[in-house]
């Protein structure tokens, strides 16, 4: 299994165990998909010759598919910066295996 992917949080997280300053995440297994349905679709729009893709991120489930990936409680990472939610999402995506150039939320 690959190495987990770290992203430095902007601000710390305090929870139950201590600070957090960076989600280590490990890629997810089918289960989570399963468990909570996919965290973004995928709007693919244009021609071949302008091509435009979208992401549209289904926040729910993103923060259960983050949880799990990072081992860190759903509540603890609601208390997370608003600044690292959009990069943090981005993230998934490349861990997942698509590339985001824009979204809609």
């Amino acid at each position: 299994m690959a190495e987990p992917t770290v992203f430095s949080l902007t601000t710390p997280i305090e929870t139950h165990e201590g600070t957090i300053t960076e989600l280590k995440l490990k890629t997810p297994t089918a289960r989570v998909f399963v468990k909570y349905g996919s965290p973004y679709s995928v709007i693919r729009e244009g021609d071949e010759d302008n091509p435009r893709i979208e992401f549209k991120y289904h926040t729910k489930p993103m923060f259960a598919f983050i949880a799990d990936m990072s081992g860190v409680g759903q509540e603890h990472l609601e208390d997370m910066s608003a600044v690292d939610v959009q990069p943090l999402f981005w993230e998934v995506v490349r861990i997942l295996g698509d590339r985001p150039t824009k979204s809609k939320t």
